[in-house]
């Protein structure tokens, strides 16, 4: 049963990422329509800058919440990703006895 889970999680995490390049591409490619459609809200950079800018970044670093926000950010992010579980080494088995390792004296 948890090989069944396994190969469908696999599938749709494959769809997704298929559906996500392909909508990635095709936005990269449009001639830039869908910047009309946006609502009047939605921050846009003036072409040729980055998001946030200079002065905006200057503004979030003097904010009380930022730099813990960011620093618990990678935090989680790196933890996260050091206690995944490697399912490729877990998972395979070259024979059904089980592994010894020999002492080094």
């Amino acid at each position: 049963m948890e090989r069944r889970h396994c190969a469908l999680d696999r599938t749709v995490l494959a769809l997704v990422g298929l559906v996500l390049l392909l909508g990635g591409t095709w936005l990269a490619l449009t001639d830039g329509s869908l910047a009309t459609r946006l609502p009047s809200w939605w921050p846009a950079p003036p072409p040729g800058s980055v998001f946030p800018d200079r002065q905006r970044l200057a503004e979030l670093r003097t904010e009380g919440w930022w730099t813990p926000l960011v620093i618990a950010g990678a935090v989680v992010s790196e933890a996260e990703a050091a206690t995944a579980p490697c399912t490729v080494h877990t998972r395979v088995r070259f024979s059904h006895r089980p592994h010894r390792v020999p002492h080094v004296r």
